[in-house]
Order: structure tokens, then sequence, then C-alpha cells
């Protein structure tokens, strides 16, 4: 989600290190702020959740793919980056 609102064209994402990924999603989740972040790692583990009880209805696929609509494995670092800001460990350590 912050990648996507980063501004940045997903075609440069297959390419990019790691640390240019997170800077860009460091630049998109400036701009859509940490609740609405947070909102959707919430109803993103909801769907997964329900993924791996084989519990996967056409509305909860729709939904995943209008919230995540690149590739998740191509983007899977940032995934876990934004899951860290958005929950951070007590003490501040990501």
């Amino acid at each position: 989600m912050a990648l996507s609102a980063s501004g940045v064209h997903p075609k440069h994402f297959r390419s990019a290190e790691p640390a240019q990924l997170m800077a860009w999603a460091a630049q998109g989740l400036a701009q859509l702020g940490i609740e609405r972040v947070r909102h959707y790692t919430a109803r993103t583990q909801r769907i997964n959740f329900h993924v791996s009880y084989n519990y996967n209805p056409p509305a909860d696929q729709a939904e995943y793919a209008r919230m995540w609509p690149c590739s998740y494995r191509r983007v899977q670092s940032c995934h876990d980056a934004a899951w860290r800001l958005a929950f951070p460990l007590p003490g501040g350590a990501l």
C-alpha cells in the first residue's frame, strides 16, 4: 500500500534493491498516514487468516486485489517492513 502511494510506477519495484523499496515505502507511508496503514494491515491479516482455513470468498479476493495490486512476492520485504512500522516492538526496535 505504501509503495503504491509513493508515486513510483510498479514496474520499478521488480528491479529495485530492498533499501530503495524501503525508501519508497517510507515516502508512501508519509502520504498515507500510519492509521490508514494499520487499517489495511489488519484487514489483510483477516483475509489471510480466512485463506489459511480454506475460506476465501470472492469478495475477500477482490478486496485483497484492490489493496495489493502488485505481486506479493516482489515486495515481500516491504510488506514485512510496513508491518514493523505499523506495529513496532516495545522499545522502538524494528
